[in-house]
């Protein structure tokens, strides 16, 4: 088998491998929802109150609460690029 074979046979085996990982509880979505709108509003985790919980194919959308207000929020599917728009 040539190096560019075995480089390539190893790449699929590891892409393969992450579309194996297994799905995230309700409790670790749930927490990484916090900390990516704390780190957006500046706030504490733990002062964040997190409601209707999507995923699409692309964006998970939710609810927050944090310091009295009310925001809507979106990240990509990994959580990375968080963003939250006040609406009360």
């Amino acid at each position: 088998m040539t190096p560019l074979r075995i480089a390539l046979c190893a790449l699929v085996a590891a892409s393969s491998c992450a579309a194996c990982s297994p799905a995230l509880t309700a409790e670790e979505v749930e927490t990484r929802l916090k900390t990516a709108t704390a780190t957006v509003l500046d706030v504490d985790p733990s002062a964040v109150t997190i409601s209707n919980p999507q995923a699409t194919q692309t964006r998970r959308i939710w609810r927050a609460e944090a310091e009295g207000k009310i925001f809507e929020c979106d990240a990509d599917r990994s959580f990375a690029l968080p963003d939250c728009t006040a609406v009360s």
